[in-house]
């Protein structure tokens, strides 16, 4: 597995939500949802209004890259839908508030002899003492942003929140499952900074699933339904993974990192584990 780790001074401008997702663009490969309003989050999780305005992160960022391997016995049809999702959890001991952006987020890998790059949102992400809890999806240039707030006790017991995910569809004639095999990853790139406890190191899983259609989409990603938190206290009891799609479940097939049954972000809490922290002004 490698890791690239390198130390960018960036200036934020004002609108520091739109550049931190502006990042590497992506080539025609890469889903970009048309513009449109943002529909409210599609599930029954428990939510309030972000209504906190989070400051600008950072002037410095640390950039991570993760491999991981597709199933290379199962083909990825064209028209389906591979949806990688990111998620990290806070190991005990740490700081317990943390304030941190996701930017430059982007998947590579190589099939059908040719390089593919995928282009993810980003996210704002804050980890604080309240009990409020939303996550949401916001237009922007290029691929909107998510943003994430959620209380730290969502990261007791060993639990993961949702980081980064981005649903992309799959071009004719498909993927073999052949073309990634041996020493052929799929790998996510991230940029991360901080504006609060910039020194708190996390950790960083990924996986990517694929479904057979997603309904309403694209256009909007509140209309998958994703799941902010794998708490099930924060969740109305609902067991699924962080990042589980939960009006789209029906849906899911083999493929991509899926480990087995139910497995809606292909087993990204099973993966390697990548530690990470992201960077703010020393």
């Amino acid at each position: 597995m490698k890791r690239n780790v390198s130390v960018n001074i960036t200036r934020f401008a004002a609108l520091a939500a739109a550049a931190a997702i502006s990042g590497c663009g992506g080539p025609a490969s890469s889903l970009a949802p048309p513009a449109g309003g943002a529909a409210p989050m599609a599930s029954s999780l428990k939510t309030s209004s972000a209504s906190a305005v989070m400051k600008p992160a950072a002037l410095y960022s640390c950039a991570y890259t993760s491999d991981e391997h597709f199933n290379s016995k199962v083909d990825i049809a064209a028209g389906s839908w591979l949806v990688f999702t990111s998620i990290f959890r806070v190991p005990p001991g740490q700081a317990g508030a943390l304030r941190f952006d996701v930017s430059k987020s982007y998947i590579t890998f190589t099939a059908n002899n040719q390089s593919y790059q995928i282009q993810a949102p980003g996210a704002r992400i804050s980890l604080h003492q309240q009990s409020n809890l939303h996550l949401h999806w916001a237009k922007g240039a290029q691929h909107g942003i998510w943003w994430l707030m959620v209380p730290y006790g969502t990261m007791e017991k060993d639990y993961a929140d949702f980081m980064d995910q981005v649903a992309w569809q799959v071009p004719a004639p498909g993927l073999s499952g052949a073309d990634f095999g041996g020493n052929n990853p799929v790998t996510w790139h991230v940029s991360l900074s901080s504006g609060k406890n910039a020194a708190t190191q996390f950790q960083w899983q990924w996986g990517a699933a694929v479904y057979t259609q997603l309904d309403n989409f694209p256009g909007d990603y509140n209309n998958l339904g994703s799941k902010p938190v794998e708490d099930p206290n924060y969740s109305n009891g609902n067991a699924d993974p962080a990042g589980t799609p939960e009006v789209q479940k029906q849906y899911l097939t083999d493929g991509g990192t899926n480990q087995g049954q139910n497995d809606y972000i292909g087993g990204a809490g099973k993966n390697h584990v990548e530690n990470v922290n992201p960077c703010g002004k020393p």
